[in-house]
């Protein structure tokens, strides 16, 4: 463990620099290129829409259909699906550095509609505890504003095992 003392100077206290002390993991970690969710302070999403996956045990490389409806009364825009892996020994989520399993090219969902997706598992993946994450945003009204809402989250858990 590296500490630095003093915490802090002259009756300041020092910031901890969240970037290096990530990079400093990752190298005492072998170089462990995950890189830990950031979303989780964000709200959740489930009064706009809901994301479901129809297998949520799966080996890697199989594939599942995704799910995502516009539950809310307003239209929403959908972002990208990225994988996300729960690390039990920290009980912490780490975005994977894969590409992203869908990509819904901001599609637009009106109150009610629905859009599905093939996607698949990727094949490096070990067995354990995934998510897929979705950021949504309302959809912009017309006229000036301020601009793009931040986005909300969605996510749906899956896991992968092996035959033995």
């Amino acid at each position: 463990m590296l500490l630095l003392s003093p915490r802090t100077v002259g009756g300041t206290p020092v910031e901890e620099n969240g970037d290096l002390v990530e990079h400093m993991r990752q190298l005492w970690d072998g170089g462990d290129d995950r890189e830990r969710a950031g979303w989780a302070e964000r709200p959740s999403a489930m009064d706009l829409a809901a994301l479901e996956l129809e297998e949520t045990r799966a080996h890697a490389g199989d594939g599942t259909t995704l799910h995502v409806k516009n539950t809310g009364p307003a239209a929403v825009s959908v972002g990208d699906g990225v994988i996300e892996q729960f690390d039990a020994k920290e009980q912490a989520w780490y975005r994977l550095p894969l590409p992203p399993v869908f990509s819904a090219d901001a599609s637009r969902l009106e109150p009610g509609n629905a859009f599905s997706r093939r996607i698949a598992v990727p094949a490096q993946l070990a067995a354990g505890q995934y998510r897929i994450v979705v950021d949504i945003r309302p959809a912009a009204e017309t006229g000036a504003g301020p601009g793009p809402a931040e986005p909300v989250h969605l996510a749906a858990v899956f896991q992968i095992w092996r035959a033995e």
